[in-house]
């Protein structure tokens, strides 16, 4: 049973995780309105992070895989959790609008509890399935009434749509995958092997677009987009999500998906880039009453019932 204060503790650097990708979003467009290459970028991402990650491990961890059957799942935890779900959120992006592609991302939970049930990792219970309706309706309404975008559906854009869907799910079996890894090893010598393993293809699919691009004019925002995109939704967000692992399930870390548009909107208010609304903050309320639902400690939920 968790400790109070390792909830606590697991929840904040979640809701952390949350907050890197929301501002991450703003950051990288600065990149990409520059003209920069999504690719170049997913190799520079991958070559810088796979070095810190694996020099840190070398440095103050040596921990050694003990068994080939890890070494197996690590393969597929950096196959699903690095390689294929960066490539095909990049390249659906392309093929999609970014409001297809938000309301797609939040299907991520789903996966996560679909697979964690077949695989007998978790209890399917009302409470986890009516905190996940509730946080996906929230998610779903604040995304769609905060964008002058529309939802649509075309022969254009469903080759786009489903290359989100399976980063959405490849990035749902990941976070079911690796959790029995995250009960035996230390967490850098996870995320030190995974991005190993993933950063492989990634690094070789972005290598023509990186040698094609010319960095000697780059501005300082996208000189801030890049480095947070390493130091905050790469190096600190694998790291703490890992960590996190550790204290709650996996269902309750895919639970913070749905903070992802909570705080996108909230930091556009912030910028001017857009307002936070009687209906936005219904469905913000939305959101977190969903999240709670999936993530409140189990002995908790037993004390108010009883």
């Amino acid at each position: 049973m968790e400790q109070p204060k390792s909830f606590f503790k697991s929840h904040v650097a979640l809701t952390a995780v949350a907050l890197f990708y929301g501002i991450n979003y703003f950051t990288l467009k600065t990149v990409f309105e520059e003209g920069y290459d999504s690719f170049a970028v997913l190799a520079i991402r991958c070559m810088v992070a796979v070095v810190v990650f694996y020099l840190f491990h070398r440095i103050w961890i040596r921990e050694k895989i003990r068994s080939a059957k890890d070494f197996g799942r690590l393969f597929l935890c950096g196959m699903f959790g690095v390689s294929i779900n960066q490539t095909f959120f990049l390249w659906g992006l392309a093929e999609t609008s970014r409001v297809n592609a938000a309301v797609l991302m939040v299907t991520t939970p789903v996966f996560v509890f679909a697979v964690a049930a077949f695989l007998k990792q978790e209890r399917i219970t009302k409470r986890k399935i009516l905190g996940l309706i509730l946080s996906f309706a929230g998610a779903l309404g604040l995304i769609l009434s905060s964008s002058s975008e529309s939802l649509h559906i075309s022969g254009a854009s469903i080759g786009g749509d489903l290359m989100i869907m399976a980063n959405a799910a490849s990035y749902g079996v990941y976070l079911v995958i690796v959790r029995p890894l995250i009960q035996k090893y230390n967490v850098f010598t996870i995320v030190k092997w995974i991005f190993l393993f993933g950063s492989i293809p990634n690094i070789l699919l972005g290598m023509p677009a990186l040698l094609r691009t010319d960095f000697s004019q780059m501005g300082s925002g996208v000189i801030f987009g890049i480095v947070f995109l390493i130091l905050g939704a790469t190096l600190g967000a694998y790291f703490l999500n890992a960590w996190a692992m550790k204290r709650v399930a996996s269902s309750a870390v895919s639970a913070y998906v749905y903070l992802q548009p909570v705080l996108v909107t909230l930091i556009s208010a912030i910028l001017g880039l857009g307002e936070v609304t009687l209906l936005s903050i219904q469905f913000i309320l939305l959101i977190f009453a969903g999240v709670y639902l999936v993530t409140m400690n189990r002995k908790a939920v037993q004390t108010t019932d009883s």
